[in-house]
């Protein structure tokens, strides 16, 4: 469950995803930078279809948003977890880490690394495919 911790584009989170895609993330990781543009894609391609991306953050407010203001804008809802609750509560230990979750909020996959585009794609439609 999000609280009130959304820094950019918290208005475009939805009710009821068919598939969630939560990407933790750091401005200053490398993979992280290449695997934004892969999930703006993916994002931009399937919203509308159902699909939820979340960027997670733990790095101070000022950072993300220069960061977000300079090269790196996002279409997907970006969200700050300053007290790192949801990375302990998933067991984060390593940037980028992505985590699919189906509809009723069940984890599909997990994966570290930077993702190709069309992996990302093919579970995300999997999962979405599943929904009802």
């Amino acid at each position: 469950e999000f609280k009130a911790n959304f820094y950019q584009n918290g208005e475009k989170k939805q009710a009821k995803p068919k598939a969630t895609l939560l990407d933790f993330w750091a401005t200053w990781c490398g993979p992280c930078r290449k695997t934004l543009p892969v999930l703006a894609n993916v994002y931009n391609k399937y919203a509308s279809q159902g699909l939820e991306v979340i960027g997670i953050s733990s790095e101070d407010l000022n950072t993300l948003n220069a960061f977000y203001n300079g090269k790196h804008k996002s279409p997907y809802p970006l969200y700050r977890d300053a007290t790192q609750d949801m990375w302990r509560r998933y067991g984060i230990r390593a940037v980028p880490t992505l985590m699919l979750l189906d509809q009723n909020g069940y984890i599909k996959r997990v994966w570290s690394g930077a993702p190709s585009q069309a992996l990302v794609e093919k579970l995300v439609l999997e999962v979405m495919n599943e929904a009802k």
